[in-house]
């Protein structure tokens, strides 16, 4: 299926529906429309994330073409699925760290499940 502005607007909408739900307002995000390349794990590369954690700005990106089973839900789940790795991100990023501070995990975790108490 061959995305369009209108799909990229729905993304954009979804998207930005749940940075709001998580509470992450400290990020600005931008939305880009192009071709992804294939990941190892399946045939298409429908979304992703980028994020400048130094700028707290993060990109978005909804690839030009989808499975043919793509459907607007479709759009919405990998809008919200790209919120949730930015939800995520710091918890990510404080595990691939070689040393961390004390309570710096626990921290982390526990802003995490704060923020899921208010959508769940």
């Amino acid at each position: 299926m061959r995305t369009t502005g209108k799909h990229l607007k729905i993304f954009k909408k979804e998207f930005l529906l749940w940075v709001e739900k998580f509470g992450l307002k400290e990020y600005n995000c931008f939305f880009h429309h192009e071709s992804l390349e294939l990941t190892n794990s399946s045939n298409f590369c429908c979304a992703n994330l980028h994020v400048d954690d130094n700028g707290k700005t993060a990109t978005v990106t909804l690839a030009t073409d989808l499975p043919s089973y793509a459907t607007l839900a479709f759009i919405k789940t990998l809008a919200k699925h790209e919120a949730a790795h930015l939800l995520l991100r710091k918890l990510v990023w404080l595990g691939k760290c070689r040393y961390l501070g004390d309570g710096e995990l626990q921290n982390e975790e526990e802003s995490v499940v704060c923020r899921l108490e208010k959508v769940l």
